[in-house]
């Protein structure tokens, strides 16, 4: 059972993490309950709590046992509604207040089963399937004919929804808009061409300056926003572009209402040379972007007093993938040890290495080939502490090593990585595994390690 612990401060982050996941589609209103359909009739227990609706991502409270939509379970806890809605309808007693509490919940996959396997019929108007609610939701509602979808030009500016069986009749009466949309779009692309081109430029100016790196990172993440933005127009313009050509291509060549004429085909040809323009634009600016993020991950990542923290998550299925040999040891990212230190990464077997193999995490220093390693000492001798960070109390474990100055593992590179050195039995697995500790919280581990590069 995977225990999920919410609290308001923390609750937007988790919110997203956890449910925007399973269902990005819509408005906030859509990511409650799935609709109850008057031609069936459903047990109680496949109703969420608090929307009354099928329950989606369902999660049972720890202390009552009434289940919820995880949306609506993170809704009330955010709104400060820390008390059983269900509950208080029951009028607990006040000396049995506190088993209504909310905060503690596990995702109920057994009812989520039951509820996909529910017979469900299709809301649209004028559609009459009838199936489990898994397959509604994961192939009928994508091709359903009387399903309400948007336009294709909607990213230009046509707001419309249309059923989709009516889309092509849609097109052809709103043409000429649509038209007009294309053309004004096409207009705009070059302006946002040079301007991403400019933000690029500034970009670059901001990382190889040398102001303080902390204020170069800030002014190129948000050069990138004003970038990813406007790159994303110029997509959506290639994309209408490229199925206007599409069509085109697939119109009968000769006689019939789709002949065009020829100023029509001299359009599309200036068209088609400002989709392959814009789309060599782009596959450059993505080169680019690559380059730009790559060396602004090397700054994130710099730490300047010879500290890194590291948070894993996922723990538990990163645990038995190395128990089974499928992943046996996990990698950090690269961090340098100052602004011209050291490039480093942190080597982690969470079901043990050598000494350590099945009874301890084992942690290793892994010494990479870096940019500085021409101007640094050699060999690598600053002391290494790792700590297990304890995420509620503070009982954090440490553990400490020196390089040995003969080891291999720590004279200058020649290859990308040398051989990882560390600690062997850092942290016991029963110490892990026991449900009292708290250096797992949401499934996540974080690991610190301070290297000390005044020695």
């Amino acid at each position: 059972m995977s225990l999920l612990i919410f609290s308001p401060p923390a609750l937007t982050e988790r919110f997203h993490d956890l449910h925007m996941s399973s269902d990005t589609r819509g408005d906030a209103s859509t990511w409650a309950g799935y609709p109850l359909l008057e031609r069936h009739s459903y047990d109680r227990k496949y109703l969420c709590t608090k929307c009354e609706l099928l329950l989606r991502d369902p999660v049972q409270n720890i202390n009552c046992g009434h289940r919820f939509c995880l949306c609506c379970y993170q809704l009330l806890v955010r709104k400060g509604n820390l008390q059983c809605p269900a509950c208080l309808k029951e009028r607990i007693e006040p000396y049995e207040k506190s088993k209504n509490n909310l905060g503690q919940c596990f995702r109920d996959n057994a009812i989520k089963r039951e509820v996909l396997n529910l017979l469900v019929s299709c809301s649209n108007k004028g559609c009459d399937w009838t199936g489990p609610l898994k397959e509604l939701e994961e192939k009928h509602r994508s091709s359903c004919s009387s399903e309400k979808i948007d336009c294709p030009y909607k990213t230009l500016g046509c707001s419309e929804q249309v059923r989709r069986k009516d889309l092509e009749d849609h097109e052809k009466e709103r043409v000429v808009y649509h038209q007009r949309l294309l053309k004004d779009a096409l207009l705009s692309s070059s302006t946002l061409s040079q301007s991403v081109t400019s933000n690029l430029k500034e970009m670059k100016s901001s990382l190889v300056s040398d102001v303080d790196p902390k204020l170069g990172q800030s002014t190129v993440e948000k050069k990138l926003a004003e970038v990813e933005a406007k790159q994303k127009t110029l997509q959506n313009i290639l994309a209408v572009l490229s199925r206007e050509m599409g069509r085109r291509e697939l119109a009968p060549a000769s006689g019939g209402e789709n002949q065009l004429s020829p100023s029509a085909e001299a359009r599309i040809a200036i068209l088609e040379d400002k989709v392959k323009e814009q789309d060599s634009l782009l596959v450059l600016k993505d080169m680019m972007l690559q380059g730009l993020a790559t060396h602004l991950q090397a700054i994130q990542q710099a730490t300047y007093d010879g500290t890194f923290i590291w948070k894993i998550d996922d723990v538990e299925r990163k645990m038995k993938e190395s128990c089974t040999g499928k992943r046996p040891a996990l990698y950090s990212p690269a961090f340098y040890t100052g602004r011209y230190g050291y490039k480093v990464c942190l080597k982690l077997f969470l079901n043990g290495d050598g000494t350590g193999h099945r009874s301890h995490i084992s942690l290793f220093l892994v010494i990479m080939k870096g940019e500085y390693d021409f101007q640094l000492a050699w060999p690598f001798l600053h002391k290494v502490v790792f700590l297990l960070m304890d995420q509620t109390n503070q009982h954090h474990v440490s553990a400490s090593f020196r390089p040995s100055s003969g080891s291999a593992s720590f004279q200058q590179p020649v290859t990308p990585m040398n051989v990882a050195s560390g600690i062997p039995e850092f942290v016991s697995l029963d110490l892990i595994h026991t449900g009292a500790n708290n250096y797992l919280q949401d499934n996540t581990m974080v690991i610190k390690a301070v290297i000390d590069t005044s020695s």
